[in-house]
């Protein structure tokens, strides 16, 4: 029994290394890349040391800031220029509706107009009557 335990012990060994050699490989080149990257960065320190030294770049910096300002602030005045007030829309709403409603009316008007003269049984009698007479002179031909 004790020398299959230390089979088994061996086994799970090799299996533990076979498993392992692939994640050691991946953080060399993980530490490569890092090597890489601290040398082509450049520290916070460095930056604060140019920008102490020479107040010509931060002007620079806070020329260019204003100029992008004052692109966007044109930006935003053409767009403002171009928008209709939200009061002048609901004006222009509130004459659509009144035209809607006048327009129902006067189609209301013409319906009760047209049901007081003639009912809607006359209105049928008098078509039947046209086609009748239309197809007794289109048979006399």
């Amino acid at each position: 029994p004790w020398g299959a335990i230390g089979v088994m012990q061996v086994g799970v060994i090799a299996l533990g290394g076979v498993l392992y050699w692939p994640i050691r490989e991946n953080q060399s080149d993980f530490k490569d890349a890092l090597r890489e990257l601290k040398t082509t960065m450049i520290s916070r320190s460095d930056v604060d040391y140019k920008f102490s030294v020479t107040g010509q770049r931060r002007d620079d910096f806070q020329r260019m800031s204003e100029q992008r300002d004052k692109e966007m602030d044109g930006k935003i005045e053409q767009i403002r220029d171009r928008i209709v007030p939200r009061s002048e829309q609901e004006e222009k709403w509130r004459g659509n509706e009144q035209r809607f409603n006048d327009m129902q009316r006067q189609v209301d008007d013409q319906k009760r107009a047209f049901g007081d003269t003639f009912s809607l049984r006359d209105a049928l009698q008098q078509m039947q009557k046209r086609i009748d007479t239309l197809e007794t002179i289109r048979t006399a031909r």
